[in-house]
């Protein structure tokens, strides 16, 4: 990186390339030249023995900072984020979505996947994209899922069921708080041969997390 950086002509373009180094390493993206900090810029300077009143990082053209992308990826062997990188991305976003976890900790494992890979790192509002259109297609699937199991018979069962377990004033529960079998135990009530078979019978068809 060094010897390239020192091979460009412009003392303006060998900052702002070298400043794309740096941060390309410690992030595995790149930015635009107006996120580089005034302190960096400075560094850099110093340390390429280049003044600092001479580099303005509003003037780093899109064509050269296009073809110092390229020469990182290369010299780092790293395969840009585009085209079959992409989707071999939102295949990962989907089997992580489907293990259920939250979607902070499908971001960070999503990340950890494109760096473990060798792979640009794309900005978060891309990543994000990703995970959302995921998520959505997911539970469309469930949605689809659940309406072709939910027949008029297993409607009734369930009606049955938590018309039991709703507390007698009918306070309506949570939509994230979700009832557990388990409390079945300790209600022999509810513990009707047809209630069991009915959700063993929805269970089996459900995706094994979900269930």
């Amino acid at each position: 990186a060094l010897k390239i950086c020192k091979g460009l002509y412009e003392p303006h373009n060998q900052v702002m390339f070298a400043l794309q180094v740096g941060y390309f390493r410690a992030s595995g993206r790149f930015f635009e030249p107006n996120k580089f900090k005034t302190k960096d810029i400075d560094s850099v300077c110093k340390i390429l023995k280049i003044k600092r009143e001479d580099i303005q990082n509003n003037i780093y053209h899109k064509n050269t900072r296009y073809r110092h992308i390229q020469l990182i990826l290369n010299g780092f062997n790293i395969f840009p984020f585009t085209g079959q990188v992409e989707d071999i991305c939102k295949k990962e976003a989907e089997h992580l979505v489907k293990r259920q976890i939250k979607l902070h900790l499908v971001f960070g494992s999503l990340v950890n996947f494109i760096r473990e890979r060798n792979f640009e790192v794309p900005t978060f509002s891309v990543l994000a994209g990703i995970i959302n259109q995921a998520r959505d297609e997911y539970e469309n699937q469930i949605q689809n899922q659940m309406g072709e199991l939910l027949t008029d018979e297993f409607q009734e069962l369930l009606s049955d069921f938590f018309e039991q377990y709703l507390p007698e004033d009918e306070t309506p529960t949570r939509r994230n708080s979700p009832f557990r079998l388990t409390k079945l135990r300790t209600n022999p009530e509810l513990m009707k041969v047809k209630i069991i078979r009915g959700f063993r019978h929805i269970l089996g068809k459900l995706p094994t997390k979900l269930a």
